[in-house]
């Protein structure tokens, strides 16, 4: 029995990722800086927002075939990596605000940079999955 491996990798390998931002999602229950109802708001939102971006892909997709698909990925990936780093640094920024405005402007931004995460994590690594697939194959 062969085993593919690059299959095997590209579908199980964005669970430990999954695992990894499960845990970052618990950023916005931190209680002196999150309102109650900020990360239901936030999870559904970026869940809305990811079912659009994974309807664009799948559109872009079939449209263009896999002339686009890799730049695609490391677009989604890109950005997915940028939202998460500046949600690190915006949380930290939000504890050491010198003021009450300045912190209500991170907690805003950081909410946003969320929204974007868990946007944008389903569509990345969907498409960054069958781009390596779609590369391996390709070379074989």
């Amino acid at each position: 029995m062969k085993i593919d491996w690059v299959n095997a990798l590209t579908t199980v390998g964005p669970g430990g990722a999954v695992a990894y931002v499960s845990k970052w999602t618990d950023l916005l229950s931190d209680i002196g800086l999150a309102h109650p109802q900020w990360r239901a708001q936030a999870d559904n939102l970026g869940i809305v927002v990811a079912v659009i971006l994974l309807l664009i892909t799948a559109l872009v997709l079939t449209l263009h075939g896999t002339r686009y698909l890799a730049r695609f990925a490391v677009t989604l990936v890109g950005i997915f990596v940028v939202a998460l780093v500046l949600g690190f640094v915006l949380r930290q920024c939000a504890h050491v605000a010198p003021t009450q405005a300045v912190a209500d402007m991170y907690k805003s931004f950081w909410y946003w940079a969320y929204v974007v995460v868990v946007a944008c994590f389903a569509p990345a690594a969907g498409t960054l999955a069958t781009a390596i697939r779609y590369a391996v194959a390709r070379t074989q």
